[in-house]
């Protein structure tokens, strides 16, 4: 191998550990992660966590055509969360907002779904590749 292409690769993987790290540290913005991929299929159980928060849990239940049960676990507690109505079209997936509140705060129906939970704020944005993307901004 060429020196110069060494380098090259020696740049670029040091450029790519610099911005992992840079995220790692953000504390505005932690992503939250599904367990499994499921093969982005609308049917199943889905559950997502902060992983900087053993303490707080959400899961989704999807199903191709029909209601979505959503409930957030919090220090030890269930919560049902406000309902959303999904069903699929044109092979993508759509939904209806229903507003409602948890026991801590409140959907509001905005550019992103928002929900306002004790000082942290949950962003729900659609993403069809991938179902949901969820974020949460302190």
């Amino acid at each position: 191998m060429k020196p110069l292409t060494i380098l090259s690769i020696a740049i670029a993987g040091l450029i790519g550990l610099s911005a992992f790290s840079c995220k790692k540290k953000n504390p505005q913005l932690r992503e939250f992660y599904r367990n499994q991929d499921r093969d982005h299929n609308v049917t199943g159980l889905y559950r997502l966590y902060d992983p900087q928060d053993s303490g707080t849990a959400t899961m989704w239940e999807f199903r191709d055509s029909g209601e979505i049960e959503r409930y957030m676990v919090k220090d030890g507690q269930t919560y049902k969360a406000p309902g959303y109505y999904w069903y699929t079209k044109d092979g993508k997936l759509h939904k209806l907002f229903y507003p409602g509140s948890w026991d801590k705060g409140t959907y509001e129906e905005t550019a992103e779904y928002r929900l306002s939970a004790g000082k942290d704020t949950l962003y729900l944005r659609e993403d069809y590749s991938s179902l949901i993307s969820i974020f949460l901004r302190q």
